[in-house]
């Protein structure tokens, strides 16, 4: 705790509030697709979400733009601004025995979009205010705030969704409010003062903004890389459930009679549990590593793991490779993280974080496409896709640090 408390002021803040407002926003945001599938229907819950998503993706770009045009702060501040006003939206369509599904939907976009707009800038704040030094650690403390938040979150919302979401919503709102009068009344500017930036707010100038990333080749490569190596990451919400419900051997464990579903939801604990227990000792005993050597020991650790687990079938297999993959998170998470921001223009802090949010949804349907894959040629035909991808983007990444002179450097 002494390095935490060694942080800048702004960064323990930020760190804390997140950390409350997640447990709640886990508590809620997870399950409101049933939400929506219980008062829209199946087919336009799909709609709602996937509109969603398009309009938090592009948020995102736009907030990242601002976030070097106007600065972290101002971008922080409408972000919290605007998530703190969605939540009182869902939360007014939610009144006891006044339910208003349509602006429950208006309010959750808001929400989402508002947070996904200042993303950027929150990701350029930190880069602004760590050095070499202390970014690692920032980044591990991260790392184990949003996996204690989302365990809390899971159990509060075990024992209060289903009969007490008024309730749930409220605190959140209150809390979200909260967030944003401490943002706006405590968070200094961190954008670097000789800090040029040369476009307007247009959004045609927003599009000449990130042409501009386009020309940035190596950055490219590694974003290329980063979809290639998220397409792994995903496949826990992706292929792995559909291994696990059509192959894995059911069996019974200490009397307990353990399905597909239920070793997926063990995996995920053990994931989860190893990740809050000993994140900050893993970073201690790695601390004296150098960056790539990191990232690659704990990528190659969490591939095979990945991989291995859409091969076997049986419960304790199963269980150790859980433990194995873990161990390679552990390992490259605070690195990648690292690395992520070494790649950046310093210049562009949250043109690129924003450009780099592309990744995600970019991984997410190639992650989503290894079901399909895996009906046309079976599970030969995943691993092999698998395989390619890991490959591909580790070698995408370590090439593209290496042009950046990264490789020699740390």
């Amino acid at each position: 705790m002494k390095e935490f408390f060694a942080l800048p002021k702004q960064i323990q803040m930020r760190e804390l509030m997140s950390f409350v407002a997640r447990i709640l926003e886990s508590a809620i945001t997870p399950f409101m697709a049933m939400y929506y599938v219980q008062y829209f229907g199946a087919f336009w819950a799909g709609l709602l979400m996937i509109t969603t998503k398009l309009i938090g993706f592009l948020a995102g770009l736009y907030g990242g733009h601002l976030a070097d045009l106007w600065g972290r702060k101002k971008v922080i501040d409408w972000g919290n601004f605007g998530l703190a006003s969605g939540y009182f939206l869902v939360l007014l369509a939610n009144m006891p025995n006044h339910i208003f599904p349509f602006l429950t939907f208006v309010g959750m976009l808001l929400a989402e979009t508002a947070g996904t707009f200042s993303w950027p800038a929150i990701d350029a704040m930190i880069i602004d205010l760590t050095d070499e030094q202390n970014r690692r650690f920032v980044y591990t403390i991260s790392y184990w705030f949003v996996n204690v938040s989302v365990m809390l979150g899971a159990g509060l919302a075990g024992f209060f969704y289903d009969h007490h979401f008024f309730e749930l919503l409220l605190v959140l709102t209150v809390i979200s409010f909260l967030n944003f009068f401490l943002a706006w009344k405590y968070f200094s500017e961190s954008k670097p003062a000789n800090l040029v930036f040369e476009h307007g707010s247009s959004p045609l100038a927003t599009v000449k903004n990130y042409v501009s990333v386009f020309q940035d080749k190596i950055f490219l490569l590694y974003t290329l890389g980063t979809v290639f190596n998220g397409v792994i990451w995903l496949q826990i919400d992706n292929y792995i459930p559909v291994h696990l419900k059509e192959s894995f051997i059911a069996s019974s464990i200490f009397g307990i009679h353990i399905s597909g579903a239920k070793m997926l939801s063990i995996m995920v604990f053990i994931n989860t549990l190893i990740i809050v227990c000993f994140i900050t000792t893993a970073n201690r005993l790695t601390k004296e590593m150098k960056l790539i050597p990191q990232f690659l020991l704990g990528s190659i650790i969490f591939d095979l793991g990945m991989l291995f687990t859409i091969v076997f079938r049986s419960f304790w297999a199963l269980f150790l490779l859980a433990i194995l993959y873990t161990m390679g998170e552990l390992i490259c998470m605070p690195p990648s993280q690292v690395l992520r921001a070494e790649m950046m223009n310093e210049n562009k802090l949250g043109t690129y974080s924003g450009f780099l949010n592309m990744a995600q949804p970019l991984a997410s349907i190639l992650a989503g496409a290894m079901i399909s894959i895996s009906a046309a040629t079976g599970a030969v035909g995943v691993w092999l896709v698998f395989i390619v991808c890991a490959v591909l983007g580790l070698l995408l990444i370590i090439r593209a640090a290496h042009l950046q002179g990264i490789a020699n450097q740390l």
